[in-house]
């Protein structure tokens, strides 16, 4: 099987996959789907049977963290099983992922620099001058080889690339073949929230490649539409993405914690799954800086993954587990924090800001990937606030 489809959406930047690569991807993505449908939840079986017992004998009651799990897990045979084999999956994934996408770095990178010379749509800026914040810049983020920062030429789209291939791998296409189930799943919150809501300027913050960005350019076709990342290289690739796809969005290299917009720029604000990848301070930062660029009667969001007061103790443990061994070391952290007090601190009134629950899916049926549910829950967060409230 050669053709793309069997992994990844189609366009001119996709890089192309030949037999060997498509069986490659495939393998892994299987090895992923068998690891997290079986073996992942196969920890509650074992918590019953020995794991439980053992922990209300030594602390005389069950447990009520992570933490008083952490020793117990860490020693059953089980447990050290799965944790090799999810760690070697990932890691015998981007082995796949950078076999297919350095073969055809220099065709990636030409078809770049063409997209690039091309009259519209959208735009692109790079900042020459910007300084990643450590948190980002220290941390290889999913064991990425070199992180999202790496560039190995000049220009250099190659980690972008990277990056969709293997979130589709990741995801074992359960976002469906453009990577953009979370971008149309908040995309439809926010339309149920706020019917009324008819955005002139879209601004999607850590936005990546831009797989969520695009679902706004097809719901508000009339809204100009801005997404920012930390990394050059995937907004680079992000940019001649949405061109390839015929798709208008302003790329920019920025931080979200202080941007270069107006104040009162924007009508609605996103962001997708990006705030477990910054920091306690960074965080903090974002909120008030999206509070300083919302307009008055717009609306802001942020979708997340379940909170640890919504997870089990053994479910609170296996999702920190990505903290060390995914190279995520802000999501046990994010995962404790009340977002109501995050946005209460940023400014935000109590009649503005909201946090919220909603079932994966939300209003698309084929949206979701359930694979994961029995560790992240059948809801996502979503928090922001409605300055029309």
């Amino acid at each position: 099987m050669t053709e793309n489809t069997l992994l990844c959406g189609q366009h001119d930047m996709m890089p192309q996959t030949n037999h060997d690569d498509a069986s490659h991807l495939g393998y892994v993505r299987s090895l992923r789907r068998l690891i997290t449908s079986t073996l992942t939840p196969g920890h509650s079986t074992v918590f019953d049977a020995r794991i439980a017992p053992q922990v209300e004998k030594d602390l005389g009651r069950p447990a009520k963290t992570r933490g008083e799990l952490k020793k117990y897990l860490e020693r059953d045979p089980y447990h050290q099983m799965w944790a090799a084999m999810l760690r070697t999956t990932q890691e015998l994934m981007w082995e796949a992922v950078y076999n297919c996408v350095d073969r055809q770095a220099d065709t990636l990178n030409k078809k770049f620099q063409e997209v690039r010379q091309q009259p519209g749509p959208g735009s692109l800026t790079i900042d020459p001058d910007f300084e990643i914040p450590a948190y980002s810049d220290l941390v290889d983020n999913h064991t990425m080889p070199g992180g999202y920062h790496h560039e190995v030429d000049v220009d250099d789209v190659l980690p972008g690339a990277a990056y969709e291939q293997s979130i589709h791998v990741y995801m074992m296409g359960g976002m469906g073949p453009y990577n953009d189930d979370v971008g149309k799943m908040l995309c439809s919150y926010v339309k149920w929230r706020r019917p009324d809501l008819k955005p002139l300027r879209i601004l999607d913050i850590g936005c990546s490649v831009g797989h969520s960005t695009l679902i706004y350019a097809d719901a508000f076709p009339d809204a100009e539409i801005h997404a920012i990342d930390l990394s050059a290289p995937l907004v680079r690739f992000g940019h001649a993405r949405a061109r390839a796809l015929g798709k208008s969005v302003h790329f920019s290299q920025q931080n979200a914690e202080h941007t270069n917009f107006e104040d009162c720029s924007f009508d609605l604000i996103v962001s997708h799954i990006m705030i477990h990848e910054t920091s306690t301070k960074a965080l903090g930062n974002i909120m008030k800086e999206m509070r300083r660029l919302l307009k008055p009667g717009g609306f802001a969001a942020n979708l997340e993954m379940l909170p640890f007061s919504k997870k089990t103790p053994l479910q609170q443990y296996l999702t920190d587990w990505d903290s060390v061994n995914n190279h995520e070391p802000f999501i046990g952290k994010m995962n404790e924090l009340d977002m109501d007090d995050v946005l209460r601190k940023a400014g935000f009134s109590e009649k503005e800001r909201f946090v919220d629950f909603v079932p994966i899916g939300f209003n698309d049926p084929d949206g979701g990937s359930l694979d994961y549910a029995h560790l992240i829950g059948t809801e996502r967060h979503i928090f922001g606030a409605d300055k029309a409230a």
